[in-house]
């Protein structure tokens, strides 16, 4: 309950309505308190030192007491005690601030129901900060944040043009609220703001957004694109991307939020979707939109009758469609381009995308690390998450990334692929080219064939023309930007109409390309000459120093044991270095070398020669004079396309001891003496090599991550064996299975096996 304060009514009740007391006229609250600083400021924040307290009263009648005056503890009088007040009177106090602390002492000035809230403080430091989001051209404010960071601070009035939500004049303090959100004109430049005695300094930067273009209607086809890419582009400016509004039901979307230059908005629907026009807007941070009409349609998808026919190269990869009539068709996978880039780029919000910039959220060259084991690729998106992910699931999103490519071409705009060619490196071994199919068949539901790259460039280049009546032999050399493929083929072409391929022998380096050529380049130029590599590569204007590094590194790529052509092709960019068809005509002299019409899409082309591919349809003839290829049942001679062996100890630590090499035929058998065996248990380590190198520790002192362990046999000897009488035999069938026997003065003492090394 209040009571009148007047002097003559002896704390008459009053009720929350009574504005004045009905008795005296007295007002309930009839006083005014303001604070002054020593330098005459009006202020609610004071420092240790003087400090004045201006009452007024405002009441109508009878006169107002000073006795009942209550302050802080940190606030002391110094002024002798006043007469009372009468109605409209003011008196001024004096004051003594006793006290302060970092982050502000609070207080009450209160007489009767009037009070002040003031503090004591040192003088306040505070931090102006403002936020640099793209602003939409039509605004004129950008956001800012004043911070207290010690101390309290009197803020009375805003510089002009400055605006905030609150009501001033109000004070910022750690112990009460240390913030205060602004909006300032959107002017860049520096900002000074006097805030008291506190002179607060900043600069103001403002980035306009700019304009974002997009389609205004699309058709989308939920039979042949269940994933619809619509193409972005902010122009004159980055955009940020809130959020996607749809009328669509079951729609999810990524998108970047934050697009300078091009980019995609990716969508896909959970269930069967509903055909007709809808609608969705992309709305901007800025406030803006942009509305996409989208006409959904779902015509009826039947299986296309030819096949996909796919060239995964290291750099880049082409794909061509055969048709059930034989026709060709090479599909643009980029823009007006053959070639998409073999890099794939991971992000936060959308699908990885193939490019062919390097980044830290960039895998190049998935497929040179296959198989490698516990290799995983460690990438940085540009969220800065940390990203690991091995070959073959690198290699699963890249097939998934080019299937929904192919898919949008016009020709499958309403058919759904069923089998596909797929080429992969020659010297790839069983588990390797195992790994392929798995990554292949883990995102697409499609028959899947596989064709080594050599010889699909040399099918491509033996349908070209007519061949003398004779049996002779095709080395198929196919030097591209990472890797190395070498073919060895007979050809018998005694039938003038047909000719029958068979491969003899396989090699190549999947460590050494085109790229390296210009790496090892660019390690001979200093600082920023380094960019240059590429160009001087291609003017072969440094031949003289970097091609004696290079034949060394080329005279592994070719098969072991005894090749003689009668003709050498050349495939691939790579290819186009002088020193490559020179070296191959001092190591094969006299032998006639020719260049592939196609050097980069010879193997894509040559793929439609697959004996899966060509059953399929009709005979194929490519013109007039030109051979049919046939092709047997079996290829013939199976050939090894890996280098095994067993895991020794030397003077020099652990090493890979080769027994079948790339490019022998199968099966085939190998014998290792003298082998040192004690009696009890022995470990034999059956091993891979996939590179050159057989020390297990390089001389750099890393481990050689090449070297894959596929089987650890225990050997159990019950008797001791003279080392120079015991002989350690392999013998490896056309399917990998092998069988090892331990042989002592030419008795059995052990076999073990046979056994599959690569288990389906």
């Amino acid at each position: 309950m209040l009571r009148c304060l007047g002097a003559d009514c002896e704390g008459w009740e009053l009720t929350a309505e009574d504005r004045f007391c009905p008795h005296c006229g007295h007002g309930q609250f009839p006083v005014e308190l303001r604070m002054f600083d020593a330098l005459g400021q009006q202020t609610e924040v004071l420092s240790v030192g003087e400090a004045r307290l201006a009452v007024t009263y405002l009441g109508r009648s009878g006169a107002l007491e000073l006795d009942n005056l209550r302050l802080p503890a940190w606030l002391r009088g110094v002024s002798p005690a006043t007469a009372p007040l009468q109605p409209g009177q003011r008196v001024e106090m004096d004051f003594q601030v006793l006290d302060t602390a970092e982050e502000g002492l609070p207080g009450l000035v209160q007489l009767g129901e009037s009070q002040l809230t003031i503090w004591s403080s040192p003088p306040a430091s505070a931090q102006l900060d403002w936020q640099s989001d793209l602003l939409n051209p039509e605004q004129s404010l950008i956001r800012g944040r004043l911070r207290v960071t010690s101390g309290a601070l009197w803020v009375d009035q805003l510089p002009a043009g400055w605006q905030c939500a609150e009501s001033l004049p109000l004070v910022l303090s750690q112990r009460s609220r240390p913030i205060l959100d602004l909006q300032a004109p959107a002017v860049t430049g520096a900002v000074e703001w006097r805030v008291g005695q506190l002179l607060l300094q900043s600069q103001l930067e403002c980035r306009w957004a700019g304009q974002l273009q997009m389609p205004e209607r699309l058709e989308w086809c939920l039979t042949s694109q269940p994933r619809l890419s619509v193409p972005l582009h902010s122009h004159q400016g980055a955009v940020e991307i809130e959020r996607l509004d749809s009328s669509i039901p079951g729609l999810s979307a990524r998108f970047p939020t934050v697009l300078e230059g091009r980019g995609h908005l990716e969508m896909e629907l959970e269930g069967e979707g509903t055909p007709g026009l809808h609608w969705l807007d992309l709305v901007l941070r800025d406030g803006r939109s942009q509305r996409l009409l989208l006409d959904m349609v779902k015509p009826e998808r039947t299986d296309y009758a030819g096949w996909l026919l796919i060239d995964l190269g290291s750099t880049t990869t082409t794909a061509a469609l055969i048709d059930e009539q034989g026709r060709l068709t090479q599909l643009n996978l980029e823009g007006d381009s053959s070639c998409l880039p073999s890099g794939l780029a991971y992000f936060s919000e959308c699908d990885p995308q193939p490019t062919a910039l390097p980044g830290p959220n960039v895998v190049m060259e998935a497929k040179r690390h296959l198989g490698l084991p516990d290799f995983r690729f460690r990438l940085v998106l540009p969220s800065q998450e940390i990203l690991e992910r091995s070959p073959e699931e690198v290699l699963a999103d890249y097939l998934e990334a080019l299937w929904r490519r192919v898919g949008q071409t016009p020709l499958l705009a309403k058919k759904r692929l069923r089998r596909c060619c797929l080429a992969h490196p020659a010297a790839f071994s069983p588990r390797q080219i195992q790994l392929l199919r798995q990554a292949f068949l883990a995102r697409l539901d499609c028959r899947l064939e596989l064709i080594c790259e050599p010889l699909a460039a040399a099918y491509d280049f033996l349908a070209g023309r007519a061949w003398p009546e004779r049996e002779w032999r095709l080395l198929l050399y196919d030097f591209g930007g990472t890797t190395s493929d070498v073919a060895l083929l007979k050809v018998d072409s005694r039938r003038s109409t047909m000719v029958t391929v068979e491969v003899e022998h396989v090699g190549g380096d999947r460590w050494f390309g085109g790229n390296d050529i210009t790496a090892l380049l660019a390690a001979h130029l200093e600082g920023e000459r380094k960019a240059e590599a590429e160009r001087l590569k291609r003017e072969h204007s440094m031949r003289s120093l970097i091609d004696p590094e290079i034949e060394p590194k080329l005279r592994l790529s070719l098969p072991e044991g005894p090749v003689q052509p009668d003709l050498i092709v050349l495939s691939g960019l790579g290819s186009l270095y002088p020193l490559i068809p020179e070296w191959l005509q001092k190591r094969f002299p006299g032998v006639a070398l020719e260049r592939t019409a196609e050097p980069k899409h010879c193997v894509v082309l040559g793929a439609r020669y697959h004996p899966e591919v060509v059953r399929s349809g009709p005979p194929r003839s490519l013109a007039p004079g030109s051979s049919w290829l046939a092709f047997p049942e079996q290829t013939g001679a199976t050939v090894c396309t890996t280098r095994l062996g067993v895991k020794l100890m030397g003077e020099r630590g652990a090493r890979f001891h080769p027994l079948i090499h790339v490019g022998q035929s199968l099966p085939c058998t190998a014998e290792l003496t003298p082998v040192s065996l004690l009696p009890g248990q022995n470990t034999l380590e059956v091993v891979e090599n996939l590179g050159w190198e057989n020390d297990y520790v390089l001389p750099d002192g890393s481990l050689n991550g090449q070297l894959v362990t596929l089987e650890r046999l225990n050997l159990r000897i019950s008797e001791g064996l003279d080392p120079a009488l015991t002989v350690l035999r392999w013998a490896l069938a056309a399917d990998y299975r092998l069988l090892v026997r331990v042989e002592y003065s030419g008795r059995t003492v052990l076999e073990v096996g046979p056994f599959t090394l690569w288990p389906e």
